[in-house]
């Protein structure tokens, strides 16, 4: 049993012992301590079953533009095509990204502000979007419980999210992402949800409520050292867009 608050919490659940057995799973809601449902406006957010165990393997994809480049987790491998069909190492469960030309190598400290990025949108069933109404993302300042930072000014789509990337080469010393994140002062908001990924790996993940202050994330890239990556900055709407005044604060690259 968990106590919900206001700052969204994490909670995870390991399911071993149930590995080959039919099972029921069930995500309860109940009045909490005090006996009262006034204002319980209760979220689960983003529940998942993942697979915990981590396996090294190839996946065949199909790839016409024939890239040079594919990366999963920590593996940098030159895909070997047949046709438009590319076989590259990969992590399972994982994801595989391909690169049509080997990024740029990069110097400590990078802000991420001043640093060129793309920007992708996608539903909540992970589709492509095209344009989606006010989605967007930009440098600009961002005010949270009345502090002042500069970073990333993102809206994510209705119950999509908004996708901020960059492909560059770490230098060969360890290295680490610090930043900031909440929500803009004044937001009216359900929640958004902030996902750090490296070379298709998750590795952090917060979600923030309207009136929080600023939420400081530190994320090690030690695994990267020397080897190009794509980094991902994912804010998610986690449910309706409104008032989802996302901000990224001073996102930077730091020797760790």
């Amino acid at each position: 049993m968990l106590n919900a608050t206001a700052e969204g919490r994490s909670l995870e659940l390991d399911l071993t012992p149930f590995a080959g057995k039919e099972i029921t799973l069930e995500l309860t809601v109940d009045l909490g301590p005090h006996r009262v449902v006034t204002a319980d406006w209760a979220r689960w957010s983003g529940p998942r079953v993942v697979d915990s165990e981590v396996t090294k393997g190839r996946a065949s994809i199909v790839d016409p533009a024939r890239r040079t480049i594919a990366l999963s987790g920590t593996a940098v491998s030159a895909p070997g095509y047949t046709g438009d069909r590319a076989l590259a190492e990969a992590t399972f469960p994982g994801t595989v990204l391909l690169l049509r030309d080997p990024p740029a190598a990069v110097t400590l400290p990078l802000d991420l502000t001043t640093t060129p990025f793309r920007v992708g949108f996608t539903d909540a069933n992970g589709q492509a979007l095209t344009a989606p109404d006010w989605a967007a993302a930009a440098p600009g300042v961002g005010v949270v419980g009345g502090v002042e930072r500069r970073g990333l000014r993102v809206q994510p789509p209705d119950l999509g999210q908004t996708t901020v990337t960059y492909a560059v080469v770490l230098p060969s010393q360890p290295a680490k992402l610090h930043c900031f994140v909440g929500i803009e002062d004044g937001s009216k908001s359900t929640g958004v949800e902030f996902v750090v990924q490296v070379s298709g790996v998750e590795r952090a993940r917060q979600r923030m409520m309207p009136g929080l202050p600023w939420r400081e994330l530190t994320v090690d890239l030690s695994p990267w050292a020397g080897k190009p990556t794509v980094r991902s900055l994912i804010t998610d709407s986690a449910g309706p867009y409104g008032s989802d005044w996302a901000r990224w604060g001073e996102p930077v690259l730091r020797p760790k």
